[in-house]
């Protein structure tokens, strides 16, 4: 008997530094290098796919992000990408004389 795969969308949460926006999803029973991560034309695609369950979420990005900062881990079941912001879109303090 053979099994049918069930997609499924990720749970996420998205959360929002002065430096870096983190983006954490849970793809459970997925391994490593069953788990794809792009980004193509600002949009970014997280797909995981293991032998009974699938996964696909994707987001709009800010146009001026730089993709090859991004850093990402999988640990027990959950992804976490950092994505680091662009000098020019962090707040900036100014000094009151």
């Amino acid at each position: 008997m053979s099994k049918t795969k069930r997609w499924l969308v990720p749970a996420v949460d998205v959360f929002e530094s002065d430096e870096a926006w983190k983006v954490v999803a849970d793809v459970p029973h997925v391994h490593k290098d069953e788990l794809e991560v792009t980004v193509h034309e600002g949009v970014l695609k997280i797909r995981a796919e293991g032998e009974t369950v699938g996964y696909e979420r994707s987001f709009r990005m800010p146009a001026n992000v730089v993709t090859d900062t991004v850093d990402a881990g999988l640990e027990g079941g959950v992804l976490t990408l950092t994505i680091p912001k662009p000098a020019e879109v962090r707040p900036h303090r100014i000094a009151i004389a």
